[in-house]
């Protein structure tokens, strides 16, 4: 609703606090109820989290707002991204 009504920074705001609640949460009883190890967190996968957040980070200081070209690129990375797990 909070998109509906032009308040982008709210809708925002909690994409970020559900996906936060999702990951923690989620994440953590799923862990007591069976323990499981990480395995295999390549360089690659650790190179795509930094490197979003590189990029990202510049984009939001001009004002929070991204652009069409902005957000084209961001998804030709995450396909890029995707295709290197695939192959």
């Amino acid at each position: 609703m909070a998109a509906v009504r032009g308040e982008a920074d709210v809708a925002f705001g909690n994409v970020i606090g559900s996906n936060i609640l999702n990951i923690l949460c989620i994440l953590g009883v799923a862990a007591l109820i069976r323990p499981f190890e990480v395995q295999d967190l390549r360089p690659l996968d650790l190179g795509a989290l930094v490197g979003s957040a590189v990029i990202v980070l510049p984009l939001m200081w001009r004002g929070y707002v991204l652009n069409r070209w902005e957000g084209a690129l961001l998804l030709a990375c995450y396909i890029i991204y995707l295709y290197s797990l695939v192959a």
